[in-house]
């Protein structure tokens, strides 16, 4: 787990490995975390590490936003 504070931005990211986003333990840890940050008006984002192909994701995501570009 890696945890980002951003003061200036007022933003706390939260990173868990694929171990971690099914662990209840760990999720359970976080609860303090949402507490504290949103108790100062942070904004508290949690990414989970994927199981899919960076690579076919990255690529379908670009080719949808160049045809919603091009359908402008």
């Amino acid at each position: 787990m890696e945890i980002h504070v951003d003061d200036k931005k007022r933003l706390v990211e939260i990173w868990l490995t694929k171990a971690e986003r099914s662990d209840f333990a760990v999720l359970n840890s976080l609860k303090p975390v949402y507490q504290k940050f949103n108790a100062q008006k942070y904004k508290v984002v949690v990414f989970l590490s994927g199981d899919g192909d960076l690579f076919e994701n990255t690529k379908n995501l670009l080719m949808i936003n160049r045809y919603r570009d091009d359908a402008r």
